[in-house]
């Protein structure tokens, strides 16, 4: 029996910003297929977080609420905040009221593919006519 051996090649694959040119993915992996697929499953998920990403805000922020008025029902009545706590009861609270910005870079590459790819179809059709 013979084994052969194959050298197994890295594949890195590195995808820019249509729109600003910037580095939104990377792969490093064994084959180009793979990476298609990986990048594929990526967009997705991108699709996806931002679409959820104002109810995950909401739910983030419920929480830090949540916990602020817990620690503070642990208290009891009579009793003052040393400083450190007082910072922290305010950072929570801060933290609560926050609206976090949403990184969208990756997700705008994408819709503005999508958006191309679209034309790119039209005027194709345009074309066969």
């Amino acid at each position: 029996m013979k084994y052969c051996k194959v050298k197994k090649r890295k594949v890195i694959v590195i995808r820019r910003s249509c729109l600003t040119g910037r580095v939104v993915w990377v792969y490093q992996g064994t084959s180009h297929e793979a990476a298609r697929k990986a990048y594929w499953r990526a967009c997705r998920k991108e699709v996806e977080r931002v679409r959820k990403w104002e109810e995950e805000v909401r739910r983030r922020q419920a929480h830090y609420a949540k916990l602020l008025a817990d620690m503070l029902a642990e208290l009891p009545i009579d009793a003052t905040l040393s400083p450190e706590q007082q910072g922290a009861a305010k950072e929570l609270q801060r933290q609560a009221q926050e609206q976090t910005e949403c990184d969208r870079e990756f997700y705008d590459h994408i819709m503005e593919m999508n958006r191309r790819r679209d034309e790119d179809r039209k005027i194709r059709q345009r074309m066969k006519k």
